[in-house]
């Protein structure tokens, strides 16, 4: 696939799980940033979220990045993970 098309691939899903992060972070008091470092290893396609204030912990929102997960697989967005991060 032509650099391009993969750039514009991945910026549509980065686009896609923002989206769905939102979706699922608004009954939490905080939000998550999809971060635009993106990993591509292995056929799997690696994207990072960090939330917006430094006292939330992964596992506060650990079963939201599960959700997105999930979404993705039923739309057919195989080799997603979801990773999360400190914020920055």
């Amino acid at each position: 696939m032509p650099a391009q098309k993969v750039k514009q691939e991945t910026k549509r899903l980065r686009d896609r799980i923002e989206a769905l992060v939102d979706q699922h972070c608004k009954s939490l008091g905080f939000r998550l940033k999809v971060l635009d470092t993106v990993l591509e290893q292995a056929g799997w396609t690696y994207f990072v979220v960090v939330p917006d204030s430094e006292n939330v912990r992964a596992y506060e929102y650990a079963d939201v990045l599960a959700k997105v997960e999930e979404q993705l697989r039923a739309e057919h967005e195989e080799n997603v993970l979801i990773v999360p991060s400190l914020p920055m």
